[in-house]
């Protein structure tokens, strides 16, 4: 009786996928030391596998139409549960915002409304070509709730991104009519630029700030980056650096703690260099622009939306993103022309098998259980046992810093009088966010304690006259303590 063995065809975008994956892992573990938290570690193999599992059970195109039906049925529900939340019927789950939806942040809520909004006007032009008006006000109704509360998430992100997306829908077509559509709403695009800009202005300042301190981080290491999650562990000293060297950038009084880049492109630039830049803009081009014989439209324009939205977020940190990404990117290779062999399927479950076993091994060491030290070091530093306390601010430091670790490393240090580390951290936490009074106050409290008055006067009347953001009761009691230290100086003096 003759045996089939089910084989597993290899294509284009399998070998970029892999040439990235082997890259992350160089730079990563090889060209860098090691900054991924377990964490990380496991959200990344978990992506890894979402892509091998889709590859191998080679989704047909009515089993890709589920998905997109899913998707524009669960972006309804989003939708429904963000006008609970506008009502104040549910609970938002952002102390700032009030419409989040199942997210904690609107702008990855607004990605996902988009994503829904776009299969969703997609079935409803198949429906008007088919002359199916029943399915057709039903799909305009489920649009209608979903593109208003769409606009209400205020994602300028998403905006952007499906007004390019339908542009290029429109594209797909063969009449010169819907392409000049088309042209008219990238026209529509570059004249609403100023007002989406002007809309968050502060917002939009701060991604142009982000960027600019991002080119920093890509010059200091172009060729291998930093390795994965190395943005979260070197932006913050790079911001310190920055604004240490430029005080009086106009975006130095509003500078804020901050582990996005806001732009995935800048962000893969960080942390593989310019290999995996390449590799990474080839993959989305390829899985775009690819010539495969079923490669249906809707794909494509869902792809071209989350590069579009990817240009200004973090669409990879968000998990239901970053799945819908794989997932689409690996439809494509079912059909497609770019086919280089075929072998069996048992080398695929081996690989399987040694990646589970990598990623096992590398979550076995507790030093990078970023959430569990994290946690640890604020209750060690806040029961005052500075001596356990430093070791793991010094881990939290090293792959997450921010202005409120390094100032409580810095106080720890002082208790262990080791002042030249504490007077570093101190300096670094205010150069992080210049426009916070805290770490300023730390720094003149570590002048005043250990004497050196005139660095205490000099910076303590800085204080008194400088324009920092607002922090309440803190920014008055740190200014109540400054001018007393102040007035004493004086009468001593006398």
């Amino acid at each position: 009786m003759r045996q089939y063995r089910i084989k597993y065809v290899c294509t284009l975008y399998d070998i970029l996928v892999l040439c990235f994956i082997l890259w992350w892992i160089s730079s990563s573990f090889i060209f860098n030391s090691r900054v991924i938290s377990n964490e990380q570690l496991i959200y990344s193999y978990t992506l890894s596998v979402v892509y091998v599992a889709t590859r191998i059970f080679r989704s047909s195109i009515s089993v890709q139409r589920r998905l997109y039906i899913c998707i524009a049925f669960l972006g309804s529900i989003e939708a429904i549960i963000g006008w609970g939340q506008y009502w104040n019927i549910i609970e938002s789950n952002h102390p700032l915002f009030s419409i989040t939806g199942t997210f904690t942040n609107p702008g990855p809520y607004g990605a996902f409304l988009g994503i829904a909004l776009l299969i969703q006007i997609h079935f409803a032009w198949h429906k008007y070509i088919a002359k199916q008006y029943m399915s057709l006000f039903m799909l305009l109704i489920v649009g209608l709730l979903t593109g208003s509360m769409f606009i209400a998430s205020f994602s300028r992100a998403a905006w952007v991104a499906l007004l390019i997306a339908v542009s290029f829908f429109f594209f797909l077509f063969q009449k010169k009519r819907y392409r000049y559509a088309g042209l008219l709403l990238l026209i529509l695009f570059l004249f609403s630029s100023p007002f989406l800009y002007q809309l968050k202005k502060q917002s939009a300042d701060g991604r142009l700030f982000i960027w600019r301190v991002c080119t920093e981080l890509i010059q200091s290491k172009p060729y291998t980056g930093g390795g994965a999650s190395s943005f979260a562990a070197r932006y913050m000293y790079a911001q310190a650096d920055f604004l240490e060297k430029h005080p009086n950038h106009e975006y130095a009084a509003k500078a804020t703690n901050n582990i996005y880049a806001f732009n995935e492109y800048l962000r893969i630039a960080c942390e593989y260099g310019l290999p995996g830049i390449l590799l990474y803009v080839t993959i989305w081009l390829h899985g775009i622009y690819c010539k495969a014989t079923y490669c249906d439209r809707l794909r494509k324009l869902l792809l071209i939306y989350l590069a579009v939205f990817s240009l200004f977020s973090y669409t990879f940190q968000v998990l239901p993103l970053a799945v819908l990404c794989i997932v689409l990117g690996a439809f494509q290779n079912n059909n497609s022309k770019f086919t280089f062999y075929a072998f069996p399927m048992r080398y695929l479950v081996i690989m399987l098998l040694l990646m589970t076993i990598i990623a096992w091994s590398g979550t076995r060491s507790s030093q990078y259980e970023k959430k569990e030290i994290l946690f640890t070091a604020k209750q060690l530093y806040t029961q005052q046992n500075y001596a356990d306390a430093k070791e793991y601010l010094e881990k939290a430091a090293y792959l997450s810093p921010t202005s409120e670790i390094l100032m409580d490393l810095g106080n720890s240090y002082f208790h262990l009088q080791n002042n030249a580390k504490a007077e570093h951290c101190f300096r670094i936490a205010c150069n992080m966010v210049p426009g916070r009074i805290l770490p300023q106050y730390y720094l003149f409290r570590f002048y005043a304690i250990t004497m050196r008055n005139q660095e205490a006067i000099t910076l303590g009347q800085s204080i008194l006259f400088g324009d920092y953001q607002l922090e309440g009761s803190i920014a008055m009691q740190a200014k109540t303590h400054i001018k007393g230290y102040l007035s004493d100086i004086r009468m001593q003096t006398k």
